[in-house]
Protein backbone atom coordinates (compact mmCIF):
# COMPACT_ATOMS: atom_id res chain seq x y z
CA UNK A 1 0.00 0.00 0.00
CA UNK A 2 1.27 3.46 -0.86
CA UNK A 3 2.10 5.81 1.96
CA UNK A 4 -0.16 8.78 2.73
CA UNK A 5 2.30 11.16 1.02
CA UNK A 6 2.45 9.05 -2.13
CA UNK A 7 -1.34 8.72 -2.20
CA UNK A 8 -1.74 12.49 -1.95
CA UNK A 9 0.82 13.01 -4.73
CA UNK A 10 -1.03 10.57 -6.96
CA UNK A 11 -4.36 12.26 -6.27
CA UNK A 12 -2.90 15.76 -6.81
CA UNK A 13 -1.38 14.71 -10.15
CA UNK A 14 -4.68 13.25 -11.33
CA UNK A 15 -6.59 16.38 -10.22
CA UNK A 16 -4.11 18.59 -12.08
CA UNK A 17 -4.67 16.88 -15.43
CA UNK A 18 -8.12 15.25 -15.34
CA UNK A 19 -11.36 17.20 -15.36
CA UNK A 20 -15.00 16.72 -16.29
CA UNK A 21 -15.29 14.81 -19.55
CA UNK A 22 -11.64 13.68 -19.62
CA UNK A 23 -10.45 10.11 -19.25
CA UNK A 24 -7.36 8.38 -17.95
CA UNK A 25 -6.09 5.00 -19.04
CA UNK A 26 -5.10 2.83 -16.10
CA UNK A 27 -2.96 -0.24 -16.67
CA UNK A 28 -4.69 -2.89 -14.62
CA UNK A 29 -5.22 -4.64 -12.34
CA UNK A 30 -4.32 -1.59 -10.29
CA UNK A 31 -4.48 0.03 -6.89
CA UNK A 32 -7.96 1.56 -6.40
CA UNK A 33 -6.70 5.11 -5.79
CA UNK A 34 -6.11 5.59 -9.52
CA UNK A 35 -9.70 5.03 -10.66
CA UNK A 36 -11.10 6.74 -7.56
CA UNK A 37 -8.95 9.82 -8.18
CA UNK A 38 -10.10 9.99 -11.81
CA UNK A 39 -13.76 9.63 -10.78
CA UNK A 40 -13.44 12.31 -8.08
CA UNK A 41 -11.91 14.62 -10.70
CA UNK A 42 -14.96 14.20 -12.93
CA UNK A 43 -13.22 11.92 -15.39
CA UNK A 44 -13.67 8.39 -16.66
CA UNK A 45 -11.16 5.72 -15.63
CA UNK A 46 -10.40 3.30 -18.46
CA UNK A 47 -8.86 0.06 -17.28
CA UNK A 48 -6.59 -1.56 -19.84
CA UNK A 49 -5.53 -4.98 -18.59
CA UNK A 50 -2.06 -6.38 -18.80
CA UNK A 51 -1.73 -9.29 -21.21
CA UNK A 52 -0.78 -12.75 -19.99
CA UNK A 53 2.29 -14.27 -21.57
CA UNK A 54 2.73 -17.73 -20.09
CA UNK A 55 2.94 -17.23 -16.35
CA UNK A 56 3.97 -13.55 -16.68
CA UNK A 57 2.26 -10.26 -17.44
CA UNK A 58 3.24 -7.83 -20.17
CA UNK A 59 2.02 -4.51 -21.50
CA UNK A 60 -0.36 -4.72 -24.45
CA UNK A 61 0.57 -1.56 -26.37
CA UNK A 62 -2.01 -2.19 -29.11
CA UNK A 63 -4.79 -2.47 -26.51
CA UNK A 64 -3.55 0.77 -24.90
CA UNK A 65 -3.47 2.55 -28.25
CA UNK A 66 -7.03 1.41 -28.94
CA UNK A 67 -8.28 2.90 -25.66
CA UNK A 68 -6.94 6.40 -26.42
CA UNK A 69 -9.35 8.97 -27.81
CA UNK A 70 -9.71 12.76 -27.94
CA UNK A 71 -10.69 12.88 -24.24
CA UNK A 72 -7.67 10.94 -22.97
CA UNK A 73 -5.33 13.06 -20.86
CA UNK A 74 -3.25 10.59 -18.86
CA UNK A 75 -1.73 7.09 -18.84
CA UNK A 76 -1.39 5.67 -15.32
CA UNK A 77 1.04 2.85 -14.58
CA UNK A 78 2.19 1.23 -11.34
CA UNK A 79 5.48 -0.69 -11.45
CA UNK A 80 6.35 -2.80 -9.59
CA UNK A 81 2.64 -3.39 -9.59
CA UNK A 82 0.36 -3.68 -6.62
CA UNK A 83 -1.28 -6.25 -6.80
CA UNK A 84 0.37 -8.34 -9.56
CA UNK A 85 4.09 -7.87 -8.95
CA UNK A 86 4.53 -7.09 -12.67
CA UNK A 87 7.61 -4.98 -13.38
CA UNK A 88 7.56 -2.85 -16.52
CA UNK A 89 10.48 -3.33 -18.86
CA UNK A 90 12.48 -0.45 -20.27
CA UNK A 91 11.12 -1.34 -23.72
CA UNK A 92 7.54 -1.08 -22.41
CA UNK A 93 8.36 2.24 -20.72
CA UNK A 94 9.67 3.65 -23.97
CA UNK A 95 6.50 2.50 -25.75
CA UNK A 96 4.35 4.30 -23.16
CA UNK A 97 6.39 7.50 -23.47
CA UNK A 98 6.10 7.30 -27.27
CA UNK A 99 2.29 6.97 -26.98
CA UNK A 100 2.23 9.93 -24.61
CA UNK A 101 4.30 12.01 -27.03
CA UNK A 102 2.16 11.00 -30.01
CA UNK A 103 -1.17 11.80 -28.26
CA UNK A 104 -0.10 14.69 -25.99
CA UNK A 105 -0.68 12.73 -22.77
CA UNK A 106 0.83 12.74 -19.30
CA UNK A 107 2.27 9.54 -17.85
CA UNK A 108 1.69 9.10 -14.12
CA UNK A 109 4.14 6.47 -12.90
CA UNK A 110 3.59 5.13 -9.38
CA UNK A 111 6.99 3.66 -8.51
CA UNK A 112 6.71 3.45 -4.73
CA UNK A 113 7.72 -0.23 -4.76
CA UNK A 114 10.79 0.41 -6.93
CA UNK A 115 13.23 -1.30 -4.59
CA UNK A 116 11.29 -4.53 -4.22
CA UNK A 117 13.18 -7.20 -6.15
CA UNK A 118 11.32 -10.24 -7.49
CA UNK A 119 14.12 -12.08 -9.26
CA UNK A 120 17.81 -11.64 -10.11
CA UNK A 121 17.26 -8.14 -11.52
CA UNK A 122 18.31 -4.88 -9.96
CA UNK A 123 15.79 -2.24 -8.94
CA UNK A 124 12.87 -1.74 -11.29
CA UNK A 125 13.41 0.58 -14.23
CA UNK A 126 12.16 4.11 -13.55
CA UNK A 127 10.53 6.50 -15.98
CA UNK A 128 12.76 9.19 -14.48
CA UNK A 129 15.79 7.40 -15.92
CA UNK A 130 14.48 6.90 -19.47
CA UNK A 131 12.05 9.69 -20.30
CA UNK A 132 13.59 12.06 -22.80
CA UNK A 133 10.68 14.46 -22.46
CA UNK A 134 10.42 14.69 -18.70
CA UNK A 135 7.69 17.32 -18.93
CA UNK A 136 5.34 14.47 -19.92
CA UNK A 137 6.12 12.18 -16.97
CA UNK A 138 5.15 12.42 -13.30
CA UNK A 139 6.98 9.92 -11.09
CA UNK A 140 5.67 9.21 -7.60
CA UNK A 141 8.21 7.47 -5.41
Amino acid sequence: MATVGASMAIYAAIRAFIGHGDNAIIISPAYAIFSNGVLMSGGEPRAVPLARHGNRFQLDVDRLRGAIDAGTRMLIVNSPSNPTGWVISEHEQRALVALADQHDLMVLADEVYERLIYDDSSIAPSFARIAGTRDRVIVVN
